[in-house]
């Protein structure tokens, strides 16, 4: 069987640009318990952030690799230009696809979909907030304290604004990476941020409402769920 560098020019171009535009990861399913969609994961302190709020009810998926095009890059000289070229025609080598899974109104759980390549200068990221769960009325989250969910500070508005900022910031300094030894801000820009907010489709639309976690709308029943058009908001 031949080997991807004695095949044609063209047809190793095609099995590079697969390659680098192939996804990373699966988005969760939301059927999936508590335990399936929050093992593999850890919140992530380093870098430092200015974001106020429990960086700890962000969970991220670590230990993946960082880009699709990381390991073709890495493979010899030939196959790294090769790559690099492609990289640099395919329109689609900058964007990046983002699922960030909102459980039950507390957890953020961000999976990066797609990185086909990582750089300081990102043309798109598509964002796709998926709601899971309920106001929890569980022990789980008693360690968070008050301040958690939709609660709403003492005039800094709601934990889930910061913690939605405290993802956006830590991308600005250290891209779609797991846990950094550095400090260092390496300024990651990004030219289109595409947000879309899916309307969970196993939910009767009679059951959306304000967050069961805000404390002037309590709740306590397993079918209301958070309105996609509040978390718009």
């Amino acid at each position: 069987m031949p080997s991807l560098l004695t095949l044609p020019r063209e047809l190793r171009d095609e099995i590079i640009s697969y390659a680098i535009l192939a996804p990373l990861n699966e988005a969760p399913p939301l059927t999936a318990t508590f335990s399936d969609l929050t093992d593999g994961r850890d919140s992530v302190c380093n870098p430092g952030l200015r974001a106020w709020g429990i960086t700890d009810a962000i969970k991220y998926k670590l230990g993946n690799v960082p880009s699709s095009s990381a390991s073709l890059l890495l493979v010899n000289r030939q196959l790294y230009s090769e790559t690099v070229s492609n990289l640099l025609i395919l329109p689609e080598s900058r964007t990046y696809d983002l699922d960030i899974i909102l459980l039950d109104e507390v957890l953020l759980l961000p999976t990066w979909l797609r990185v086909p390549m990582l750089t300081t200068s990102v043309d798109k990221i598509n964002v796709t907030f998926r709601i899971a769960g309920s106001s929890p009325a569980h022990e789980r989250y008693r360690t968070y304290g008050s301040y958690s969910g939709f609660n709403i500070g003492n005039g800094a508005g709601p934990a889930m604004s910061w913690l939605i900022y405290s993802l956006l910031e830590r991308f600005f300094k250290v891209g779609p990476t797991g846990e950094r030894k550095s400090d260092e801000h390496k300024h990651v820009t990004i030219k289109t941020l595409d947000i879309n907010v899916q309307t969970p489709d196993h939910v009767d639309p009679a059951h959306f409402g304000n967050p069961g976690t805000g404390i002037r709308d309590p709740r306590n029943s397993t079918e209301h769920c958070l309105d996609p058009l509040y978390l718009v908001s």
